[in-house]
């Protein structure tokens, strides 16, 4: 009873209140950042850096189907030195299908371990696991319908 109630608490202080700031720039589509405030008031900054892209169809289904694949840095922003203190190393896969007139939105992130700096070296401590193994994987499925 008690430790669910710590954890809800836990859940409830870092869970996203507010959206402060976005910024993309089109001339570089690999880089985002977003700027939102936590449930304890706290101001978070994350930056989202795309290492690669994919994008395809199967044959015969282009018009009602495609996939798309990122592999991508997710670095989190310390928010008193403004420097990146977490770098977690993720691969976005989402398909994206047809069932007029809406659109099924199938994704899954595979989370690797933390990688110690942001330039990728491994922490010292030997503990950034193995880098080719997901350590956590995430599913959704939405499904998007015009106005």
């Amino acid at each position: 009873k008690h430790a669910r109630a710590h954890l809800r608490s836990k859940a409830e202080t870092v869970c996203l209140k507010a959206v402060q700031s976005a910024s993309w720039d089109p001339t570089n589509a690999n880089v985002l950042s977003v700027s939102f405030t936590r449930g304890d008031g706290l101001s978070v900054t994350r930056e989202f850096y795309v290492r690669n892209r994919s994008i395809a169809a199967p044959d015969g289904r282009e018009n009602d189907l495609f996939n798309a694949s990122e592999l991508y840095q997710e670095v989190s922003v310390d928010a008193r030195s403004g420097a990146p203190s977490i770098v977690s190393p993720r691969r976005r896969v989402t398909k994206f299908k047809l069932v007029s007139p809406k659109i099924q939105l199938i994704q899954r992130i595979e989370v690797f371990p933390l990688l110690g700096t942001p330039d990728g070296a491994p922490e010292e401590d030997g503990s950034a696991g193995d880098s080719s193994k997901p350590i956590a994987i995430l599913r959704y499925r939405v499904l998007l319908e015009p106005f």
